[in-house]
């Protein structure tokens, strides 16, 4: 650990990242004057570095103020990508009535059942100048959109509804996440119409990407075939089968659907071979190295700017850089410029799964291979082979197992044996998968060279499809959270160390990290089993009320419980039963009393204090009486009633200055 914090770039780009979190979690509203702070920190850093090297000034000094520059800048740096802090982005434009918009698409995701999605990147709302993304539908029945297409059109800006239950995923977060703030939803009465297409380097890569996605389409006779060598060599997954997606995931081979390390490594061996035959000048290593960098980056141009093809370029252009030039060389060092270089292009991609799991699994490789090689060391060269094929992709795994139990909640057991079957073919499969992309681009690929990359793919999918037949050898319903996250990493942390260099502090270390560990969980699991929740669930046309009590649930309803709710919530509170019963007019709990009335109900105006007055099914009350008689300390207005009648319910509750919850607004309620 010591040795690695000797690196500067490790240091400058620890503290950068701290910046980036802080500002990610509190979301500033940066001052005017917050740049000239700025200033005033490089100012003092670089006063320092001089006044160390004239004067022989303390290196705390200078490393605490370089350190704290990198900190602020981070802070600055993505507070000003958030819309409140940028004047010129386009919500502050927004109306509640149609506008008229200009942009450019940038992006084009995978359609669903109802609409073509498109990201579009906005120039001009009302004839007012704006930035920023915009999510635009349209159905699918409309002509189709490309990419640097320039639109000009009419529409009503809506934001992204926020989930009324806390446990459903909340796609709104998702996507501010990815710099998109509201949707714009076309009709076909609605006129969009280009205005042009831009021409740049990405347009042009992506308009390549789409004359060879044609000519190779031409060729296909297996459609599913075809979609993973999109995924796999053209970076685009939006024709990946659903039960092809599904096999990966549980067969643990979902990384190799996303073009990342592993394919921009083996593309980076290929070229430097090549080009090691092409030049012979005496400067070949410069000739060799800019013409390996051109065509990484060119690659990475052509498959759409992906957050991990650029990741994975950009790492392997440092690792270019010195195996080429035949300098020193660390990985850590070189991961966290690559990391720090990335996150100062997109400072919001540090919560993008893909970036997380992309970066955690090369540092794991990294890290762990060197221990497997120590411990493991065949003496034949194909069994070195072996070792690495299995090291390689067991390193990574227990890399991402942590974020994928975070994220996904499973973890396939039988990862190995997909490594063992897929990884000795993987780099000639994608060696002959780039030749025929080569081929294509210049219109010379033979029907029969194409036809033997397919049925490659068909015989990798169902050796993949036949692990995941597998079931029983997947994990799922793992439910973890960030103090699992952090512990995990912290465990693992440990265990390398120990097998790295053994002795007894590493030794010590771990089991004391371990005693912890398990302590904590002991203790979160016996508070756990403690903790109660009272909910009023918002849920279109329907009453709905849980109450839990550690792992049990009670569900009240007319009806039956919504199943996605019912699976979110008890995977993330580990529900292990669920009992239903009818609703009931009064519940008492925890000394808070919870008083029903719906249409049907006859109000007899029961003594005693109400603590929650809960109105459903349109019920017909005179409520500036209830009000009075029972006191409530809130009154609640669920989904089974109607808007104009919540509206009147709302306005007696501001004249009698009592806290009003409608549930289609704001979500469901938590009582305690």
């Amino acid at each position: 650990m010591r040795r690695l914090w000797a690196f500067p770039m490790i240091r400058i780009c620890s503290f950068f990242l701290l910046g980036i979190g802080a500002a990610y979690v509190w979301v500033p509203v940066l001052p005017t004057y917050s740049l000239w702070l700025l200033f005033l920190l490089l100012g003092m850093a670089l006063g320092c570095h001089f006044l160390d090297n004239r004067m022989k000034l303390s290196a705390y000094w200078t490393g605490t103020s370089i350190y704290l520059f990198f900190l602020a800048f981070g802070f600055v740096w993505t507070g000003m990508q958030f819309p409140k802090n940028n004047p010129h982005h386009y919500t502050h434009r927004l109306t509640d009535g149609v506008q008229q918009f200009e942009g450019e698409v940038v992006e084009v995701w995978k359609s669903n059942k109802k609409n073509q999605r498109y990201i579009v990147e906005l120039h001009d709302v009302d004839g007012h100048p704006v930035k920023g993304k915009l999510l635009l539908l349209q159905p699918r029945q409309l002509a189709k959109l490309s990419y640097g297409e320039q639109l000009v059109g009419l529409g009503r800006f809506r934001g992204f509804q926020k989930p009324m239950h806390p446990t459903v995923f909340d796609y709104g977060k998702f996507l501010q996440n990815k710099g998109v703030y509201a949707k714009i939803q076309l009709r076909d009465s609605v006129l969009v119409r280009s205005a042009g297409e831009r021409l740049g380097i990405l347009a042009y890569g992506l308009q390549l990407r789409t004359k060879l996605t044609a000519r190779l389409a031409s060729l296909s006779k297996n459609d599913a075939a075809f979609g993973v060598i999109k995924a796999l060599f053209l970076g685009d997954k939006r024709d990946i089968t659903s039960d092809i997606y599904s096999d990966y995931q549980d067969a643990g081979a979902l990384h190799l659907l996303a073009i990342s390390g592993l394919h921009i490594g083996i593309l980076m061996l290929i070229l430097r071979y090549v080009f090691a035959w092409v030049f012979w000048a005496w400067n070949k290593e410069y000739l060799e190295l800019v013409s390996v960098l051109v065509v990484l980056w060119a690659y990475a141009v052509f498959t759409a700017w992906s957050p991990s093809v650029v990741r994975a370029v950009m790492m392997f252009s440092f690792v270019a850089i010195g195996l080429i030039l035949r300098r020193p060389n660390n990985m850590y060092n070189t991961l966290a410029m690559a990391l720090f270089f990335m996150l100062l292009l997109r400072p919001l991609w540090v919560v993008d799964v893909g970036f997380q799991m992309s970066f955690v699994a090369v540092l794991a490789i990294v890290t762990i291979m060197p221990v497997v090689k120590k411990y493991w060391d065949p003496v034949t060269r194909l069994g070195r082979r072996f070792r690495d094929w299995i090291a390689v992709g067991f390193a990574a795994q227990m890399g991402v197992l942590p974020i994928s139990l975070f994220y996904f909640h499973q973890f396939p057991l039988l990862f190995v044996l997909t490594n063992v079957l897929v990884l000795p073919f993987l780099g000639m499969l994608l060696g002959y998968g780039f030749l025929v992309v080569v081929l294509a681009s210049f219109q010379i690929l033979p029907p029969f060279v194409y036809r033997g990359l397919e049925y490659a793919i068909v015989g990798l999918n169902n050796v993949i499809g036949w692990v995941a037949a597998m079931d029983a050898m997947v994990i799922r319903d793992i439910v973890w959270n960030m103090r699992h996250l952090l512990a995990a990493y912290l465990v693992l942390f440990c265990v390398v160390r120990l097998f790295h260099s053994w002795g007894y502090r590493p030794l010590k270390q771990l089991l004391i990290v371990g005693n912890l560990v398990f302590l904590s969980q002991l203790a979160t699991k016996i508070w756990w089993k403690q903790q109660t929740q009272l909910w009023i669930v918002q849920e279109y046309g329907k009453s709905s009320l849980m109450y839990r009590e550690g792992s049990q649930l009670q569900f009240y309803s007319a009806s039956a419980p919504n199943a996605y709710l019912m699976e979110a919530y008890s995977l993330k509170h580990r529900i292990e039963a669920v009992t239903a019963h009818p609703l009931q007019n009064r519940y008492d709990y925890r000394g808070k009393c919870i008083l029903r009335i719906g249409r049907s109900d006859v109000v007899n105006y029961p003594l005693g204090k109400v603590d929650v007055l809960w109105l459903t099914e349109n019920a017909k009350v005179h409520l500036e009486r209830l009000l009075k008689w029972y006191r409530p300390n809130l009154v609640v207005a669920d989904g089974s009633n109607f808007p104009d009648v919540v509206e009147r319910w709302r306005r007696s509750c501001e004249k009698a200055k009592l806290p009003f919850h409608n549930t289609a607004e704001m979500g469901a309620l938590q009582i305690f």
